[in-house]
């Protein structure tokens, strides 16, 4: 073999060994996104709550207190440019988009399922 070819060889094998470290950095990257999201709490399906939530728009700006407010089904929030009349997909979303306060929602109000006495 010669010295052309070996340096061919080697150059390949650490070319090979630097994909196997970028594929185990991506494999591990994805296992804890995984974990993180089994981890996050499961926001409750509506049922005529009231929940109150914090957003924050930027990761050290300030801290923003909402108030959620289920009328059949359909989510209506306070603020002045806040989504209103949206669905429970839609509300989950507003709450964990662009939020750099620690997920989590407090209930305020549980309602009565309707028919109940």
């Amino acid at each position: 073999m010669s010295n052309v070819e070996l340096a061919n060889m080697r150059n390949e094998l650490a070319a090979a060994r630097r994909r196997k470290a970028a594929i185990k950095n991506t494999i591990n990257n994805l296992k804890k996104s995984i974990e993180e999201l089994e981890s996050a709490p499961r926001l409750p399906r509506p049922t005529g709550t009231m929940i109150q939530f914090d957003k924050r728009f930027l990761r050290n700006g300030p801290t923003y207190k909402y108030i959620a407010i289920d009328i059949n089904g359909r989510w209506y929030l306070t603020g002045p440019t806040s989504p209103q009349n949206i669905s429970w997909d839609r509300l989950a979303d507003f709450i964990q988009q662009d939020n750099f306060a620690p997920i989590k929602y407090t209930p305020l109000v549980k309602a009565a399922p309707v028919g109940a006495s």
